[in-house]
């Protein structure tokens, strides 16, 4: 917690603490997150060897605007989007004043959100300059939410803690958008976003229900229901035993919320992942149909599928070369291009249709 002489007012102690270069754990409502001055590098390069996050972007948050408009440029689209309820870390331009060398190295972009709650809005009116505020945890664990398992696991980390007594039952991280080609685009779907369900283009049954896994890296699962994908928060990499305990427990409690009981259970292919296993497992002890779908040609019908193309559309020529996928004879493919095309069988048949085109 703050020093005994903080007195009553914690947020002016906690800013000054900030300014001075300490690093703060601020408890917000989707998790706990690692705060310090974005300007001072000492403080910035201290975070990231703390936290084990030696390469990736840290996010921002700026007390608004205007502030922002000193160190990014702002198109009308991005400033919208700062602006939005769903209040995303958006991805800017990098120009204008210096920031921590840390915070974005290799990169022109920087990461950029406003104040979401009460509490970040009182501690930015504060401070006359953003700060990094990433989340609370070390590299590839999941976030922390709870304020006992803030003390235990980000003593090492935190120089002091500024929290509060509510608890968060949905862990959920800061959704990432950036503008492309005038369109919004999602990076990462969570806070803001998820879990509003998205509607299904035309020709999905809706009587069916399903549960697609996702996997084993940068996971988050889906749930099918009565025409809408319920998609989950960004969960993150499974292997890590506290997320992969995370992503069970809020399986179960979308089930719960949205009232479903799959009919089908949809798992990639790789039969090593431990998402695969558990819906493997799932589906035998529930009697359940299970759909194996190779791994890059989920990326492309998804693409498909938020493009709203149809079930019965023409195939279309989709690559996918995001990394690691098991291929169709055991093979462990980098990437993939292939001719697409869906559709839906809802006894004993694939859930979709690829005829590879070529793989890499």
């Amino acid at each position: 917690m703050l020093p005994p002489d903080a007195g009553r007012d914690v947020i002016e102690t906690t800013a000054r603490l900030l300014r001075e270069g300490q690093i703060v754990a601020i408890k917000g409502i989707g998790g706990i997150h690692l705060a310090c001055d974005a300007g001072n590098d000492a403080a910035v390069s201290r975070l990231r060897s703390r936290k084990q996050r030696y390469a990736k972007a840290l996010a921002l948050m700026a007390a608004d605007i205007a502030m922002i408009k000193s160190y990014a440029r702002i198109s009308p689209a991005e400033a919208a989007l700062l602006q939005d309820r769903a209040a995303p870390i958006v991805v800017l331009q990098a120009a204008g004043k210096r920031l921590a060398a840390d915070i974005a190295p290799g990169q022109v972009t920087l990461g950029f959100m406003l104040p979401y709650t009460p509490l970040h809005h009182l501690l930015m009116q504060a401070l006359d300059a953003p700060i990094v505020l990433t989340s609370g945890n070390r590299s590839e664990e999941p976030q922390v939410i709870r304020n006992a398992d803030a003390r235990a696991r980000l003593t090492d980390i935190a120089d002091c803690f500024l929290l509060h007594d509510r608890d968060i039952v949905n862990r959920l991280d800061n959704s990432v958008v950036r503008v492309a080609d005038g369109q919004a685009r999602l990076l990462r779907r969570a806070r803001g976003y998820a879990p509003q369900p998205l509607r299904l283009p035309k020709g999905f049954d809706e009587r069916i229900s399903l549960l697609a896994m996702g996997g084993e890296l940068k996971n988050s699962f889906c749930l099918v229901k009565e025409g809408r994908a319920i998609v989950s928060q960004h969960m993150g990499n499974l292997g890590e035993p506290a997320t992969f305990a995370d992503y069970r427990q809020a399986l179960q409690l979308y089930q719960a919320l949205y009232d479903v009981s799959p009919a089908i259970i949809a798992i990639d292919a790789h039969p090593d992942y431990l998402c695969s296993q558990l819906g493997k497992r799932r589906a035998d002890e529930n009697n359940l149909e299970l759909v194996r779908v190779q791994h890059h040609h989920a990326h492309i019908a998804s693409c498909m599928a938020e493009h709203g193309r149809e079930l019965t559309s023409p195939r279309v020529l989709g690559i996918a070369l995001d990394g690691l996928g098991y291929g169709e004879n055991g093979e462990l493919w980098g990437g993939r291009v292939s001719a697409c095309g869906l559709f839906w069988q809802q006894a004993s048949g694939p859930f979709s249709a690829c005829a590879p085109a070529g793989r890499q």
